[in-house]
């Protein structure tokens, strides 16, 4: 187990397990949920994911031993699967806080990224399994770049810690910084969602602003009027109102 020095949650990160590789950290904490019924606030983190994955199937690319890789264990089980993403947004903004505290300027982009001046700095994967109507328990994969420098083509909107701030990171630091925040908005989640509502609102990439977006293979404007609580997008387009699931829009960094 790693050391828990500078955390401080009751129970996130208080159990983590290390490796230097793993296929995936979110498949790596499923398979173990399945036999091992881990406690709350489970860490998984690797070095290196051979196939790290992306919302909806995208893949996660990263250099080995210079990122932040990982994936946490949480139950919220009083959410109904109507409002989960109530759950994605406490998410989104623990990792925004912790990078805020770096540097100013972070934002959510919808549904999952954190981007800063407009370039992706993180990638958040959750995985959810239901039990009826109700969230039973929760992967949640984080993949922050901090210490890589260089991006492939494809990634050429991207940037990390290092490049923000002009030195290198401590990869343990930013790791429970991180873990403290998602602690702190995953109470909020239970306690204050109205907050949680007009803080995510507050560092909403494009919210009540005109963006580049695409729609139906068409480049649009885009204005996000309102995000509800099943993660439906509702933007402005053309003067019309129209409402989005995920991968209905994307927006062009």
């Amino acid at each position: 187990m790693a050391s828990t020095s500078l955390l401080n949650t009751l129970f996130v990160g208080h159990h983590r397990l290390h490796f230097s590789s793993l296929d995936s950290t979110n498949n790596y904490l499923k398979d173990f949920v399945g036999k091992q019924h881990p406690q709350e606030g489970l860490v998984i983190i690797a070095d290196y994911q051979t196939s790290g994955r992306g919302q909806i199937g995208n893949s996660w690319k990263a250099n080995p031993a210079q990122n932040l890789l990982m994936s946490v264990f949480l139950k919220p089980r009083s959410l109904a699967t109507s409002h989960s993403f109530f759950f994605n947004m406490s998410v989104c903004l623990a990792v925004a806080d912790a990078l805020n505290e770096f540097h100013s300027g972070f934002q959510v982009k919808w549904p999952n990224d954190i981007l800063f001046d407009s370039k992706k700095v993180c990638g958040i994967l959750i995985e959810n399994t239901l039990s009826g109507s109700y969230i039973l328990n929760s992967v949640v994969g984080i993949g922050i770049n901090v210490n890589q420098q260089e991006f492939s083509v494809e990634a050429s909107k991207a940037t990390s810690l290092r490049n923000i701030l002009g030195r290198v990171q401590d990869l343990r630091f930013v790791e429970n910084k991180v873990l403290t925040m998602l602690e702190k908005r995953y109470l909020q989640l239970s306690r204050d969602r109205h907050a949680l509502l007009q803080d995510y609102f507050s560092l909403l990439y494009g919210y009540k602003q005109e963006v580049k977006a695409v729609v139906d293979g068409q480049s649009v404007v885009a204005l996000i009027e309102d995000v509800w609580a099943d993660g439906t997008l509702k933007a402005e387009i053309r003067g019309e109102s129209r409402l989005f699931q995920f991968k209905e829009i994307s927006f062009i960094l």
